[in-house]
Order: C-alpha cells, then sequence, then structure tokens
C-alpha cells in the first residue's frame, strides 16, 4: 500500500500538521503500517495520505489511488482512484 523513497537522513521530518506533504506522506504510511509507535489506522493512513496528495506529493497520490481503488479506510470508489 505504500510507497516512500528511503532517506539517509538522520533528522527528524517536519511536523505533518505544518502543511509538509514529505512529513504528511510519511505518517499515512505509518499508520498503515502501524509503524513507529503510531497505532495501525486505515483510517488515519487515508486522512495523511490526503493531505500529502492535495499537497503534490506523487507517491501519496500514488497510495491514495490505491486505498481508494482497495476500498482501506474507506469504501471503495473508482472514480476517486481515477483521479489519483
Amino acid at each position: 500500500m505504500c510507497v516512500m523513497p528511503h532517506t539517509t537522513s538522520t533528522l527528524p521530518p517536519p511536523h505533518p500538521s505544518g502543511g509538509h506533504a514529505v512529513a504528511a506522506a510519511m505518517v499515512g504510511c505509518m499508520h498503515g503500517f502501524g509503524g513507529l509507535g503510531l497505532p495501525r489506522s486505515r483510517r488515519h493512513a487515508l486522512k495523511w495520505t490526503a493531505e500529502a496528495a492535495e499537497r503534490g506529493h506523487a507517491d501519496a497520490m500514488f497510495n491514495l489511488g490505491v486505498m481508494y481503488c482497495r476500498g482501506l479506510g474507506t469504501g471503495s470508489d473508482l472514480a476517486r482512484a481515477a483521479k489519483w
């Protein structure tokens, strides 16, 4: 479900609520898999992935399309999936 580029940075990402698309995409992925202490929640994964996609993050756009297509965190919606 989640496509994210690997990073070698040791710095924490910016906070996602500050409008940072990369941070929002990363939080979406972490919720999707239940990583780094975050509970696995497809609903939260959808929320953060959608925020990143709306800000132009290409991987989040792809992930959001997959989530809508497969009904992950929401009901399946092929029209919305095609948009992303």
